[in-house]
């Protein structure tokens, strides 16, 4: 096969740079380490073209919520926690499950991971992945009551919700 125009064709090569994980693997050197697994897992995310660019401000400002922030209701209340969804939302690479899924990680006790299943649990209908602040806030609210009702501990139910949904048969939309 002769390809002509190569020099052209790796000009709209639209991929992650890959410079970071090559430069942590030399740096780490051929050892088997525990970092490797967050390394092969950033070159599954970049092989499936899914890496995100989240400005370090946005990073710093994510850090600044988990610390300030305890419980659902106070989430709700913070405007910061508003504007940093947002901005989050605004980042290449993140849409409203992600930045649900990032929040949660950095405080569980005031952020439920929202995806397709557990708002459908929730809500009944169909989860808009392009949602933002708007929708999140809305599933916060009534996860929050959900567990006060059940008596669930609110870092729990969302995984309790998803695994409703699969237990009910449902399939993922478009699968």
């Amino acid at each position: 096969m002769e390809i002509l125009n190569w020099k052209e064709i790796l000009q709209r090569y639209d991929y992650e740079d890959p410079s970071a994980i090559f430069n942590r693997i030399n740096t780490k050197g051929f050892i088997a380490v525990p970092e490797d697994y967050d390394i092969i897992n950033m070159i599954v995310l970049w092989k499936i073209n899914r890496t995100v660019k989240i400005a370090f401000e946005t990073i710093e400002y994510i850090n600044s919520i988990a610390k300030a922030i305890n419980t659902p209701i106070e989430a709700l209340k913070n405007t910061d926690v508003q504007n940093c969804f947002e901005e989050l939302l605004d980042s290449p690479g993140i849409r409203l499950a992600m930045a649900s899924t990032i929040f949660h990680f950095y405080q569980p006790k005031a952020f439920p991971i929202i995806d397709e299943r557990a708002y459908r649990q929730v809500f009944s209908e169909k989860l808009n992945p392009n949602g933002r602040w708007d929708i999140y806030s809305k599933y916060i609210s009534a996860c929050n009551n959900i567990c006060i009702l059940n008596n669930i501990p609110f870092d729990m139910i969302d995984k309790i919700l998803y695994q409703i949904d699969i237990e009910k048969g449902n399939k993922l939309i478009g699968r």
